[in-house]
């Protein structure tokens, strides 16, 4: 009999925008300013680390990892910050988890930062 059912955090319970937005926008720009180079020219060279790491590769999920790998002056926790208001739900989390959690032991298991 079913007891648990974990779910993942980003894009099953939380939509994308922020993480996309962190990893896409906010470091590239960082790292633009960091580097003294165009946001462009950062963009193409962190989305090519990015696969050269992979992301069956723990390192690439985590933003601390990759602010010492660039050694990025900043403190990744105000990037996290600075976008933190774009995190969303999807519009049906709630009512699924309110509807799941008196039957089952639900549990999220997720490679996304605890901070």
């Amino acid at each position: 009999m079913l007891k648990v059912i974990s779910f993942d955090l980003d894009g099953t319970l939380v939509k994308n925008k922020f993480a996309d937005s962190v990893w896409l926008k906010g470091f590239p720009k960082l790292y633009a300013k960091e580097k003294k180079i165009s946001e462009t020219e950062a963009k193409k060279f962190l989305y090519s680390e990015y696969e050269k790491v992979g992301k069956e590769n723990k390192e690439w999920y985590d933003i601390d990892w990759w602010f010492k790998r660039f050694k990025i002056n900043e403190d990744w926790i105000n990037l996290l910050k600075s976008y933190s208001h774009i995190i969303g739900l999807y519009p049906e989390t709630n009512k699924i988890l309110n509807n799941l959690y008196r039957k089952f032991i639900l549990i999220i298991i997720s490679n996304a930062k605890k901070e």
